[in-house]
């Protein structure tokens, strides 16, 4: 909901993919969504997830994936979402390079935490089931030719952003969920921003985006931070 607010914002046409329609409606999606709405369940059989997968692509110029497993019932897994659905998701819109931009995937900062000796960390060890999923889907897009942006928020708190703090932007790698870092949470609204900027800004492309927030720093326009951040050479 708030990705596609967000992006509308900066004039795009989105058209959102939604398992509930209605539920979609009923949260002001599919008003904000120019593009209109489709439905799309990424745990969805065969050959039913391939023909939705064919309509939601259909003429667009640019995927968001923030689709993610919530631990309900319903067949569903993180297994099936975050890694299989997202995958299929991902080679669906390898499968028009003509007209496929960029592709952005929303995952979780630790999602390579046990490559970065982080196996131990508490909130890898929660988030295990998820961040795998998750780090299979993250090998998927580098490999699929697309022009990829890969957005690693840390938790996602249910705070306006004015609370929680400015956005803090690092490279891939740079931000362990861990009591040193700038910041270990950030507003779901500020996540949807960087998902805007990674869409705008062709210097995102090919690099991992680490997010947290604090009060600490001075606000920063997200577009700007991300122009640093490439500028710098972070995130390679």
């Amino acid at each position: 909901r708030l990705a596609v607010a967000s992006l509308a914002a900066r004039g795009y046409a989105v058209r959102a993919a939604v398992r509930d329609p209605a539920k979609a409606a009923a949260l002001g999606v599919a008003a904000a969504a120019a593009g209109g709405v489709v439905t799309l369940d990424l745990a969805a059989p065969e050959p039913e997830l391939t023909s939705a997968l064919a309509a939601a692509l259909d003429g667009v110029d640019g995927v968001v994936c923030a689709a993610g497993f919530n631990g309900g019932g319903g067949g569903s897994s993180y297994a099936s979402v975050d890694e299989a659905g997202t995958i299929a998701l991902i080679a669906a819109a390898a499968a028009r390079p003509a007209t496929i931009k960029r592709f952005v995937l929303l995952t979780s900062i630790l999602t390579n935490g046990a490559a970065r000796g982080q196996a131990w960390n508490p909130a890898f060890l929660i988030l295990k089931k998820a961040l795998t999923a998750k780090l299979a889907s993250e090998a998927a897009l580098r490999a699929s030719g697309l022009d990829w942006v890969i957005v690693r928020p840390g938790g996602l708190a249910d705070k306006p952003a004015a609370e929680v703090g400015a956005p803090v932007l690092r490279g891939e790698d740079a931000l362990l969920g861990l009591p040193g870092d700038p910041g270990r949470a950030v507003a779901r609204e500020t996540v949807a921003d960087l998902l805007a900027s990674a869409v705008a800004v062709p210097a995102a492309g090919g690099r991992v985006l680490e997010l947290v927030a604090s009060p600490k720093v001075a606000a920063v326009g997200m577009d700007d931070l991300v122009e640093r951040l490439a500028a710098a050479g972070a995130g390679q």
